[in-house]
């Protein structure tokens, strides 16, 4: 743990400073294990210590004491204990210690006297604590025991009063001018009036230094709390908003009117956008409310009811939350007005759309007499169309005949025993071509042959394309052994990204690849690359019988 040498308070360690006050935390000092201490004003100025170290044991009964003994040795059972030298951090925390209980002392009526004073500076003078040290010290325990007056003065009575006309006049020029009284004021007064007032103002105009004076506060403050909900909410902090707005209830649950918290929440959920939470967030409120929240909860309901108001009602109902309604709402009554816009520009559309439909009504009433000519006309077309597709189909009948005839005659020569194309000179590939360009499309068989004729003619980019686009073509339509062929392309990145355990697959696909040169020489390049030597020598040895 750390300590704060300021307020005293203890903080873990990853705490860097004090997150009451801001100063910089020192270790705790740590107390030998099996001695106790005890520190005076006199010892903590001098540097003595008085330690005791008590040691039993059953059946042979041995008690040691060892007392007054010097701050570095104490020898007890042949043992020596060596006590830690204290750091000058601890030794000057120490002193701001006695110092700032003997300020509360002389600060417990809330008055200095000289007296008070006199004692204070002889305190330091005795302890050697530096003047800036004590007087910080004084100054914070001052401002702690600062008695706050309920009652304004004259002064600032009227002061308020003109803040209060420009809120109420939404004179935000005058109402800048008179913040920094507000916030001396709030220094000064207890007033709630006077606390609702400054941080209703800090939220509403300044979000962020209403964050900023919540995070650095040393009490907890109702209407601090309660704006700083909203200021969160406003920052896009929606997590630590939801926090103050359940501190909100709790805190205070016995002392201020619940529905507050309704309020509150209604606020954030509007911030938020959500119309239907805030609607049935603020049909709690009965008017048990603080009358702090009067005008902010009229101009809530004249966002959200208003278009249940008279023009008159509305009217005056919006002057009386017009500062809420252009500082805290602005963003609300945009919102507001687009949806007002849409749904009048979807009411438009819709009577736009029933109009057409009672024109295509009567389009189509009109056309009715034209029913009769275009069925005919329709039973026409297809009767013309189903002795086309006779016709296509005969077609098709005589063209699967030539396919076959094609297949036997003409691309037998070309084939090998496994089915696949034979190893082609230049003149062969070219006279093959020639033929196999002449078949019809939708012979997958011939689509194969013609992939494999692309790779032999020769591996540019183009043909290798080509090869890809007939060969997946034939494998999707029933050539099994098409299939298997396309281990090529995975295999070696062609046209596709290299997919090692892809092409393995494929090339299981066909049951004589172990009988099929080309195969097994895929097998061999396959292991190769998944660098399985054992494997790969293998097929190696089934290679050499191809040759």
């Amino acid at each position: 743990m750390k300590i704060c040498p300021k307020c005293n308070k203890e903080w873990p360690d990853e705490f860097m400073a004090c997150p009451l006050d801001g100063t910089a935390l020192i270790t705790k000092p740590q107390q030998p294990a099996g001695f106790s201490l005890n520190l005076g004003d006199a010892n903590a100025i001098s540097g003595g210590v008085n330690m005791s170290d008590n040691h039993s044991v059953s059946n042979n009964t041995v008690n040691t004491t060892t007392s007054n003994v010097d701050s570095h040795n104490v020898i007890t059972n042949n043992i020596t204990q060596v006590e830690r030298e204290k750091t000058p951090e601890e030794l000057k925390h120490e002193k701001e210690l006695a110092f700032r209980e003997e300020c509360l002392k002389v600060y417990s009526n809330g008055i200095m006297t000289s007296e008070g004073k006199r004692k204070l500076d002889d305190l330091r003078y005795r302890l050697g604590l530096d003047e800036n040290s004590a007087n910080k010290i004084l100054s914070d325990v001052a401002k702690r025991s600062e008695r706050k007056s309920s009652s304004l003065s004259p002064v600032h009575q009227i002061t308020y009063n003109n803040i209060k006309t420009a809120i109420i006049a939404n004179r935000l020029d005058l109402v800048g001018r008179l913040m920094a009284q507000l916030k001396a004021m709030v220094q000064r007064y207890s007033a709630e009036e006077i606390q609702f007032t400054y941080y209703m103002l800090q939220a509403v105009l300044h979000p962020k230094e209403c964050v900023a004076e919540y995070e650095s506060h040393y009490e907890d403050k109702y209407w601090q709390t309660f704006w700083s909900s909203i200021a969160y909410r406003r920052l896009g902090n929606i997590e630590k908003s939801e926090i103050l707005v359940a501190d909100v209830g709790d805190k205070w649950i016995d002392t201020i009117p619940q529905e507050n918290v309704f309020i509150l929440a209604s606020v954030n959920a509007l911030i938020d956008k959500d119309i239907d939470t805030a609607k049935s967030l603020f049909d709690n409120i009965g008017g048990e409310h603080s009358p702090y929240l009067s005008n902010l909860a009229t101009c809530l309901y004249t966002l959200m009811y208003g278009d249940m108001l008279s023009p008159e009602e509305l009217k005056q109902m919006k002057k009386d939350g017009v500062f809420y309604a252009s500082n805290l709402f602005a963003e609300i009554n945009s919102y507001n007005l687009e949806r007002k816009r849409l749904k009048e520009e979807a009411e438009a559309k819709r009577l736009a759309d029933e109009k057409k439909r009672q024109e295509e009504a009567e389009r189509l009433a009109e056309e009715k007499k034209k029913q009769e000519e275009a069925e005919a006309k329709r039973i026409a077309k297809e009767k013309k169309r189903k002795a086309e597709a006779e016709r296509i189909a005969e077609e098709s009948t005589k063209q699967a005949s030539a396919i076959t005839k094609f297949d036997t005659q003409l691309m037998l020569p070309y084939i090998d025993e496994f089915g696949y194309l034979r190893k082609l000179d230049a003149s062969g590939l070219a006279e093959l071509k020639s033929v196999l360009l002449t078949a019809p499309k939708n012979n997958y068989q011939v689509q194969f042959l013609l992939g494999q004729l692309y790779i032999q003619e020769n591996t540019s980019a183009s043909n290798l394309r080509l090869a890809y686009d007939a060969i997946k073509t034939a494998s999707e339509h029933g050539i099994y052994v098409a299939g298997a062929f396309m281990a090529y392309f995975y295999l070696y990145g062609k046209v596709v990204p290299q997919d090692l355990d892809e092409a393995e697959r494929r090339i299981k696909i066909d049951d004589d690849f172990k009988k099929n040169p080309i195969f097994v020489q895929m097998m061999v390049d396959l292991y190769v690359q998944k660098g399985n030597a054992m494997l790969a020598d293998v097929w190696k040895s089934k290679l050499k019988k191809f040759k």
